[in-house]
Order: C-alpha cells, then sequence, then structure tokens
C-alpha cells in the first residue's frame, strides 16, 4: 500500500501544538499528508514507524542518510519544473494535442503520452486553470517538506538539517506563490506531471478537502505572513 486512500482526513495532533508560523510552513506538505494519514500541524507524522520505513522505500526510494539528502536535494535544486517549462507555452489543451499531431518529436511525444490523460483531469477540476499556472514548484516543496518529516522521525536527518531545509522550504513558497489556492493548482499540476503514479484523482480529492474544508490547515492558518 502506498498511500491511504480509503478514508481522506485533514488530521490534527491530539497531544501538542506547533505555532502558527510553523504550521504554516509544515502546511506546504498538507497534501501528502492528507493522502498518507499524517497530522497536518506537527512535525510529527502520527505514522507508525513502520509504514513510514514503508513509504520511505516505496515511494521516496530513501533507504539511509545519503539517499534521503540526494532525494530532497533534487526536489529543492531541480525537482520537475524543467518539463513543466516544455510545455507552458501552450495555452490550452488543444493547442497541445494539435502539436502532437502535427510534430515528430520524440521528447514532446513523450511529455504528451505521459502527461495529457492526467493534465486534461486537472482542467476538468472545479479550479483547474493549466494556462494559469507560472511554476510547478509547489509540487517538488510538498514532497521536500513530507520527506524531511519523514526522514526526521527515522533519524535519517538530523533537527539541524530539518531546520534548514524547513527555511529554505518555506523560503520558496513564499517566493513562488501568494496564497494556497495559487499553491494547490500549481501542486496539482505537478502531480498530474508525476507519471510514475498514474491516477491523479486521490490527490484531486485531497486538494479539494484542503481548499474547501473550513477546518482545512489551509483555511485555518492562513497563507504566510
Amino acid at each position: 500500500m502506498v498511500y491511504n486512500t480509503t478514508t481522506k482526513k485533514i488530521l490534527f495532533n491530539p497531544e501538542k501544538h506547533d505555532s502558527e508560523e510553523k504550521v504554516r510552513g509544515l502546511s506546504i506538505s498538507a497534501m501528502h499528508s492528507v493522502l498518507s494519514g499524517a497530522f497536518c500541524d506537527t512535525v510529527e507524522t502520527g505514522i507508525p514507524k513502520y509504514r513510514i520505513l514503508e513509504l520511505l522505500e516505496k515511494v521516496w526510494l530513501v533507504t539511509d542518510s545519503i539517499s534521503a539528502k540526494n532525494v530532497i536535494d533534487w526536489f529543492l535544486f531541480e525537482g520537475q519544473e524543467d518539463v513543466f517549462q516544455k510545455i507552458r507555452p501552450f495555452k490550452n489543451l488543444s493547442e497541445l494535442k494539435s502539436t502532437f499531431l502535427e510534430k515528430d518529436d520524440s521528447f514532446f511525444n513523450e511529455i504528451y503520452i505521459k502527461y495529457y490523460d492526467n493534465i486534461s483531469s486537472f482542467e476538468k477540476h472545479s479550479f483547474g486553470k493549466y494556462d494559469q499556472v507560472k511554476s510547478i514548484k509547489a509540487w517538488d516543496l510538498s514532497r521536500a517538506m513530507f520527506l524531511s518529516r519523514l526522514c526526521l522521525e527515522t533519524n535519517l536527518i538530523t533537527q539541524q538539517q530539518f531546520d534548514v531545509y524547513f527555511a529554505m522550504i518555506t523560503k520558496a513558497a513564499r517566493l513562488y506563490y501568494g496564497s494556497w489556492f495559487e499553491f494547490s493548482e500549481a501542486c496539482l499540476l505537478g502531480r498530474a506531471m508525476y507519471s510514475e503514479d498514474p491516477d491523479i484523482n486521490y490527490s484531486i480529492e485531497a486538494i479539494d478537502l484542503l481548499i474547501n474544508n473550513p477546518k482545512s490547515v489551509w483555511l485555518s492558518y492562513g497563507w504566510f505572513r
């Protein structure tokens, strides 16, 4: 099992609470928290250790401190932004499709075949606007924050390393976006372009819960001040 896809809830830690600003930073990983059954408001996820280890190995391909650092750094400094920028010039999916049919470009064709269905699902969603997203860095930042939390809980990174990652991730989120709505669109479109797991619907449901539920961590704490 990769994700807890049977029941999606916004979970809060009943035993402790972090500061508002800390919760805002942790909320960058809220989509993954909802999908994985993790707390949204504390560094501690509340996920049993055996399952964290399962997630690390099967989802994140992390087995030790070196691979943990390598994957988190990849999210922060590389990620999937370059692929998105290659298809960004197309104003909508119709233009993307017509170009696919006209061009004989192996790289472009690969992108189209991998991502078209998921991007279609994104656009059919009530708030999905393909041409309004300027960057999908939110998808990388969300993964980086959640993975950092998992790695801290399993001692694959130190508290000092986590604090550095936390500061970098939150700074980037504030630089790229101005609201959770903007962040959610970018995160979901980034997820749509993630070909390792072809079903985007679970993520759409999680984002929808975070955007519309009054008790959502996003709506309760708001964007960064």
